[in-house]
């Protein structure tokens, strides 16, 4: 063990010399000719670097690149659901519908329910199902979105698509209009690209109904032996961390004291499996959270 541990080190040093040979060499890069500032392409390339040179030395960064996740998921976007729902056994989107039914067993419907990163659309038949009336969903990649309007027709999916950062749903559609007002909020798969989420915690809280308000969402659990995540390092008590696989884990300690620095309160949390990645279990973790000062659900 000691043996494997000490060549896994060895790898990920060489790997992260690598990355900083290869940044070093793309800052100098000139242009390619007749243009006047690198390809998106090659900035692309750059922002992926970065991110996984950070993942590499353990570096708490606040979010992955916003180019790099765009990037990732436009490629990604035609191959999405088949090869999450079939490949990976993915199941979150089911789950947190599960959250809702539990905590609002009685609630007659939603009236406007914001999705944050909503991909393709895989929640949509399940928010419709609870009685969502008008559903918001924003995605920093348009290839994701351009596939959620051709999954879901006017009626059925998206009544509003935002291509952009999480916190841009809520700002207001128009100058001089109102911010807008969720009464439920979801977020499936999505702050694994996230570490720090206290700005879009607060800015979910700020836009959050109340006293009825719900807010419901998965992150990526603390490695466990067994998981596909086993070899990720250690999460920092209360705080989170940037795997080697480019993806955030956050403890349960803190999402519960960021929600509440947030004026969120947690009301309930389930360990669950999020999905499969090369046979392991990816463990996770299911978060309601009401307004605080609300009775527990």
């Amino acid at each position: 063990m000691l043996l494997k541990d000490r060549t896994a080190e060895a790898d990920r040093v060489e790997a992260a010399e690598c990355l900083e040979r290869y940044l070093a060499l793309a800052s100098r890069s000139p242009p390619e000719p007749g243009a006047s500032a690198p390809s998106a392409a090659h900035r692309n390339q750059a922002c992926t670097a970065s991110h996984f040179l950070a993942a590499l030395r353990g570096d708490a960064t606040a979010a992955a690149p916003a180019q790099y996740v765009a990037g990732l998921f436009d490629a990604y976007a035609d191959r999405f659901d088949d090869h999450l729902v079939n490949d990976l056994g993915y199941r979150t989107p089911q789950m947190i519908a599960d959250e809702i039914q539990r905590a609002a067993p009685c609630q007659a419907g939603f009236e406007c329910c914001a999705d944050l990163g909503c991909g393709t659309g895989l929640t949509v038949p399940l928010l419709r199902q609870l009685g969502v009336r008008r559903l918001e969903g924003v995605d920093l990649s348009a290839g994701m979105l351009r596939k959620a309007r051709e999954n879901y027709g006017p009626g059925v999916g998206y009544d509003r698509l935002v291509c952009g950062d999480l916190v841009d749903i809520f700002a207001p559609e128009g100058q001089g209009s109102p911010a807008p007002t969720f009464d439920l909020v979801v977020a499936a798969d999505v702050f694994v690209y996230v570490g720090d989420l206290a700005p879009v915690l607060s800015a979910t809280s700020q836009c959050l109904a109340r006293p009825h308000g719900l807010v419901v969402f998965s992150t990526e659990a603390p490695p466990r032996g067994g998981g596909a995540n086993e070899d990720a390092g250690r999460v920092p008590a209360g705080g989170f961390r940037l795997g080697p696989q480019g993806r955030y884990l956050h403890s349960a300690a803190y999402v519960r004291a960021t929600a509440e620095a947030c004026g969120l309160t947690l009301t309930r949390r389930s360990s669950v499996v999020l999905r499969y990645n090369g046979g392991k279990p990816v463990h996770g973790h299911i978060h309601v959270l009401r307004p605080a000062g609300e009775a527990r659900s």
